[in-house]
């Protein structure tokens, strides 16, 4: 399954979960998909581009280690919840709280967001 994410088929991240990261996801990610749309991505993927976002480093050493899952606590984010859901169940991983987020990433950056609801 790793491997269709790896592909760039999906876009599938973990990060620590911690106020300060859980406020940047958002935003991060509309930056890295808009800028991977228009191939100014400083990456190879959205999934590295919103690392680097979200950490606020151009290293990726830096920002797995700002970033990345240091316990058991962690936030998965995915750009398609029935891959997420089958990577997870595949996994053993229980979710404690989902939230799901409707984007238009095809329209302007300026209406991109179109919600943010608690599944």
């Amino acid at each position: 399954m790793l491997d269709e994410a790896r592909n760039g088929r999906h876009t599938v991240q973990f990060f620590d979960a911690n106020e300060k990261i859980i406020a940047r996801l958002l935003p991060a990610y509309i930056n890295a998909a808009l800028r991977t749309r228009e191939g100014i991505a400083r990456s190879g993927s959205t999934g590295m581009e919103m690392m680097l976002f979200v950490s606020g480093s151009m290293n990726i050493r830096s920002a797995l280690s700002r970033c990345g899952v240091k316990d058991r606590r962690f936030i998965a984010f995915s750009d398609d919840k029935g891959y997420l859901d089958r990577l997870l169940e595949k996994n053993g991983i229980r979710v404690l709280k989902r939230y799901g987020l409707a984007i238009d990433i095809n329209a302007a950056s300026d209406v991109a967001m179109a919600g943010l609801v608690e599944d």
